[in-house]
């Protein structure tokens, strides 16, 4: 995949990368969703607020909110 910069890979098939176009790509299984930087760094606030909740850690004031108009593309592999 030229042009393409793997930010991060773990297991069972999962990656998240960088296209050429810019867009960011969490591939995991037979599924793709593609976030604009912006709105990957919201989804990643978001899963890092859930998994603290997982471990019943308190939530930290001024932590990113999702977005009212962030957009994700479902597409499968």
């Amino acid at each position: 995949m030229q042009g393409w910069k793997v930010l991060a890979q773990g297991g069972g098939g999962g990656r998240i990368s960088r296209c050429p176009g810019g867009l960011i790509h969490l591939d995991y299984g037979n599924v793709t969703l593609r976030f604009t930087e912006e709105d990957f760094r919201a989804f990643a606030a978001m899963v890092e607020q859930a998994a603290a909740n997982l471990n019943g850690a308190q939530l930290l004031k001024g932590l990113a909110t999702w977005p009212k108009d962030v957009a994700a593309t479902f597409s499968k592999n």
